[in-house]
């Protein structure tokens, strides 16, 4: 049986979304089909680039009934938010400071970017969320924004209902703009091994990974300019712009694709001492870049 790795890359959610499996070859683009045509109804439901998703509705209209699936994800969200002490927080939102497009059309938009005037209200305990009904109530001036949460929590979601529908299917990836998940093995019986890129040096660090997620976020990637002031979207808990980093690039490995993403802002914005007060080293491993390119991790 010809079973190898097949893979394919599409932009999604405004950003580069890749499914990797290792499966014979005569059930790869079934299963690859499947998965994009999944991504997209994600789409429909949490995109922030379309005013029709669900996301966008609840943000306009502040009160409304959600669906099972945006509410799993929202009071994933809450709970990471509780368990981070707010440093990470789901009502923060880089729409505020001008990212409110997709980055490749943003980018075009040089300075020409204006600031939104409304001020942010980031209290998450002002959101009321019915868990009987699915009644989801924002507060005033509050929007929410799942940003990279959301790529770690779908790529888990994704990769693991990949593995369970598919008995024949030995190993997966999903990648979704650099938050990933992976299932069992590569073509070789091997655990997969990922990459963290260096922005200063330009190396790529090897990394082990066996179902468990990858997340990173960093300040070197994603940067745009709102009235001349050059941003990016990682921002403070209270929701302020370029806030002071302990490093340029945070990435965690964690069991939990979710967690794994709100714990590269802990990394970030913390640093490493608070990371392993939350999480330990056992479960978590971690990479933090500093601005000369020297590497603090705890990775095995």
């Amino acid at each position: 049986m010809n079973v190898r790795e097949y893979g394919k890359t599409e932009r999604h959610m405004g950003t580069e979304v890749t499914v990797s499996i290792v499966v014979p070859a005569t059930q790869a683009d079934t299963i690859i089909a499947h998965t994009f045509d999944m991504i997209k109804q994600y789409e429909k439901i949490f995109s922030r680039f379309d005013a029709e998703s669900e996301l966008s509705q609840l943000n306009n209209c502040k009160d409304m009934v959600v669906s099972e699936t945006f509410l799993t994800a929202l009071e994933k969200a809450r709970a990471l938010y509780d368990m981070t002490e707010g440093i990470f927080n789901p009502l923060v939102s880089v729409a505020h400071y001008g990212y409110d497009k997709d980055y490749q059309m943003l980018v075009k938009e040089v300075d020409r970017i204006a600031m939104s005037t409304v001020p942010v209200a980031v209290d998450f305990s002002r959101v009321c969320i019915d868990t009987q009904t699915r009644r989801v109530q924002l507060g005033e001036n509050q929007q929410l924004d799942f940003g990279g949460f959301l790529k770690g929590f779908l790529a888990e979601k994704l990769a693991k209902s990949i593995e369970i529908q598919n008995p024949a299917c030995g190993g997966v990836i999903v990648n979704i703009g650099g938050d990933l998940h992976t299932r069992g093995f590569d073509e070789f019986g091997k655990p997969f091994v990922c990459t963290i890129f260096n922005p200063v040096t330009h190396e790529e660090l090897p990394i082990v990974l066996h179902n468990t997620s990858l997340a990173t976020s960093g300040t070197y990637a994603r940067v745009w300019h709102t009235q001349g002031v050059s941003m990016h979207h990682i921002l403070s808990p209270e929701g302020t712009p370029n806030p002071q980093m302990m490093g340029i690039s945070g990435s965690v490995v964690h069991p939990d694709g979710a967690m794994a993403e709100a714990l590269t802002k802990v990394l970030l914005l913390r640093g490493t001492e608070a990371l392993r007060s939350l999480c330990g080293d056992t479960l978590c491993r971690y990479v933090l870049i500093q601005t000369d390119g020297t590497i603090n991790t705890n990775n095995v």
